[in-house]
């Protein structure tokens, strides 16, 4: 214990000393295009005749974009693609708006969305899913000018990604919308537990501001974690018994995720969609997953992608 409150104190007095020092020359404020050079993967700092490891980020200022160094890479790694990101959009104004007008099938599941929130927000949230999918999504990151130039590139890529994200929201808040619907009738003292564990299932899938969260990847089974919540509906009130020892298996993976940081936590994100393939495998099978699932299977993850 004694170490680790020993480590702790020096990593709180590295972190004062990196935070206090000059300002570095690659560090820049208020830029809407790359106007500034190539930035290295890593640089050394020498503060109080400690060299420290520093990590170029780009940092999202929402009107603009500024260049800072931070000594954490996993955090420069994060804040650096939703940089890119902004960067990017600054640089494609008429294609940003292009986007936000022609959402296909908007106008009509912005309607279902508005016991949720507002059409502006879904909107905004949809504009920056659109463009992180086809730009930032499983891409490398971009550290010189040229690089940028090239992954602007790929703008042709955007409407073919605007039309799926618009059928997929489409068809997404249209089953959300029937399994509310389902959720007000029939409601009895035998299967108000499960019916709530629907609600709470569904107030997840669909958080305020899950655009900025959901992969295209798992975006794309949404409808079928859905229709899967459908058929559960459906069968509940014929096996109740049944449903109640299916959610009890998923419960507990569901409470380490809770435990472990939650959905947000990004080294749990692929045990976070295996318990929802989970909920498929054992309430609507018939459907099937999009990658091998069990109660096995989903302990080992857990025991590779676990906080320690």
């Amino acid at each position: 214990r004694d170490l680790d409150q020993l480590q702790l104190q020096f990593a709180a007095q590295t972190d004062k000393d990196f935070n206090q020092r000059s300002r570095h020359k690659l560090e820049v404020e208020g830029a809407i295009d790359w106007q500034f050079g190539d930035l290295p993967a890593e640089i050394k700092i020498t503060q109080a005749d400690i060299t420290l490891k520093g990590y170029p980020t780009l940092v999202d200022n929402q009107d603009s974009v500024a260049v800072k160094i931070l000594d954490n890479p996993a955090e420069a790694a994060r804040l650096s693609r939703l940089g890119l990101q902004r960067l990017i959009m600054l640089s494609l104004v008429e294609q940003r708006k292009y986007v936000s007008r022609n959402l296909p099938g908007f106008k009509q599941f912005s309607l279902y969305y508005a016991t949720r929130g507002s059409g502006e927000a879904l909107l905004e949230d949809l504009v920056n899913a659109v463009f992180r999918f086809t730009f930032i999504e499983d891409k490398p990151p971009v550290m010189s000018a040229g690089a940028f130039t090239q992954r602007l590139g790929e703008k042709s890529e955007l409407v073919t990604v605007m039309n799926l994200a618009g059928r997929l929201m489409g068809e997404i808040l249209k089953l959300a919308n029937e399994i509310e619907r389902k959720l007000m009738e029939g409601e009895t003292a035998v299967n108000c537990a499960s019916r709530q564990d629907l609600r709470e299932q569904l107030g997840e899938l669909l958080s305020p501001g899950f655009l900025a969260q959901i992969s295209l990847q798992w975006l794309k089974q949404y409808p079928r974690f859905l229709q899967a919540m459908l058929a559960r509906l459906d069968k509940m009130n014929f096996s109740i018994d049944k449903d109640k020892e299916a959610m009890a298996q998923v419960h507990g993976h569901w409470q380490k995720l809770v435990a472990g940081g939650g959905v947000t936590n990004e080294s749990l994100q692929q045990y976070r969609w295996m318990v929802e393939e989970f909920r498929v495998s054992v309430f609507a099978q018939t459907l099937g997953t999009s990658l091998p699932v069990s109660a096995k299977r989903l302990e080992k993850e857990w025991q590779r992608s676990a906080p320690r």
